[in-house]
């Protein structure tokens, strides 16, 4: 996605009435890894449920660390995912 404007995508996004948009993370060489871009309509625990589960479907694993905002479903979702993970 390099090259990419993340704020004309979210500005697009809301446009669209879409909430949430991305999942990155971080490498061990310091840069930063778009795991997934997901357009969700509702930002629920099961939004986000979906989506991390077809994160550790596709090989996720070993999430030690997950910064979020404190939305009550992402949270639920992430406790249910990644039990463990400092958040």
């Amino acid at each position: 996605m390099q090259g990419v404007s993340t704020r004309k995508i979210e500005t697009l996004a809301q446009s669209l009435g879409i909430e949430d948009r991305s999942r990155s993370q971080v490498s061990e060489s310091g840069q930063r890894d778009v795991l997934a871009i997901e357009p969700m309509l509702e930002a629920f625990r099961d939004s986000y449920t979906r989506l991390f589960s077809g994160l550790q479907e596709r090989g996720l694993s070993g999430v030690s660390l997950i910064i979020s905002d404190a939305h009550a479903g992402l949270v639920s979702a992430i406790e249910r995912a990644f039990p463990g993970a400092s958040w």
